[in-house]
Order: structure tokens, then sequence, then C-alpha cells
């Protein structure tokens, strides 16, 4: 008996199994490629947090508040992230798997739909939840999740040395300066200037 035609699927139960089947088959081609339980597990409680987030991010989207100061708090002692990091680190860890190459496809198609589109551009926090899910898959990240360039930084400018300055120029004496005058009228016809001739006309 017809029904009629069915409801769409929405995003946000797209969204969900999606990533939820991701999960699923990450950790099994892992065990079968013998990536350490550590990265397993991080990964497991990382994608259903993410899950978690970008679902209650589709139901109530956060309302943007202005920054508060906020009173110093002791550091803590972060521990070191078992994720290998980098672009395209999930490929390069698990190479040549089709399971993970067919996930990295449909993820770069939800992220070209119109609903996608329009949830990145309204809440700038989804797109803090999606991007490090594009460097894993390999994915360039459309315009709404690029970031803007970072500005280049700014370089101390070198202080001059100031120029040394230049003594006045002299000019050599010439040798014919301190030789005795020749005699005139026996074939022999000079000009002998006086000694400081050239400083003066410097």
């Amino acid at each position: 008996m017809y029904q009629g035609p069915r409801p769409p699927i929405i995003l946000s139960d797209r969204i969900a199994f999606l990533i939820m089947m991701f999960r699923k088959q990450f950790c099994e081609q892992g065990v079968a490629a013998r990536v350490p339980d550590v990265l397993l597990r991080f990964m497991f409680n990382y994608l259903s947090r993410t899950t978690a987030r970008l679902l209650k991010i589709i139901a109530a989207p956060p309302k943007i508040r202005p920054p508060r100061p906020r009173p110093g708090r002791p550091e803590r002692v972060r521990q070191p992230n078992p994720v290998p990091g980098g672009f395209n680190w999930l490929r390069r860890l698990i190479p040549n798997n089709h399971v993970i190459n067919g996930h990295a496809v449909a993820f770069q198609q939800l992220l070209n739909e119109a609903d996608m589109r329009a949830l990145i551009e309204a809440n700038p926090t989804a797109g803090r939840l999606l991007r490090p899910l594009c460097r894993m898959f390999g994915i360039k990240p459309p315009a709404g999740l690029q970031l803007p360039p970072r500005p280049a930084p700014l370089r101390p400018a070198k202080p001059r040395q100031p120029k040394p300055e230049k003594s006045p120029e002299t000019r050599p004496d010439f040798p014919f300066l301190h030789c005795p005058a020749p005699v005139l009228g026996a074939g022999n016809h000079y000009i002998v200037f006086p000694r400081d001739f050239w400083r003066s006309s410097a």
C-alpha cells in the first residue's frame, strides 16, 4: 500500500549517521592496521563528543556573547595528544583503505550541501568542530570553513649605524712640484705651478 513520499532526512540525522558509522569503521580498520590502542580510544571519544556538540548546535544554536574577563586559573597539565596531526594524517596512518576513502568522500559531499553551508555560516562553533575533520580526511575546507590568513610577524627595525665622516679630499703631491725649475731657453718649455695650486683649486 502506497503511503506517500518519505520525509526528507534532516541534517542532524545525516551528521550523526555519518560520524557514528565512521567511528565504528575506524575502530575496525584501525585494529586490522595495528593502530595503537591509545589512539583508537582517543578517536572513539573524540568523535562521540564532536557528534554530540554538533547535534546540540543544530537543536539550539548558541548565542554570541561578548567576551568577559576571567579570573586567573592555575595552569593545568595537559596530557600528550596521541593524534599524529598534519593534513591527511588518517589516510597516511591507514593507507590504501577503500573504507576510509569512502567516508572521506561522503564527508566532503556533506560539507557541500546547502543545509551544512548555512549551519557553518550561522554558527562559527560548528566550523571549529569541522575543521579538524577536514584535516584528518585530507579535504580542503570550503569557503565558509577557511580561516583568514595570518598576518606576517613584525620584525624589529634594525638601527641604522651612522656613516663615518669622510675626511676632506686631498690631492696627492706631484713629484715635479719638488723638482727645481728648469732653465728656459735651452729647448725645454715647462710651466711650473706653485706648490699649493691644486689644493687651492679643489
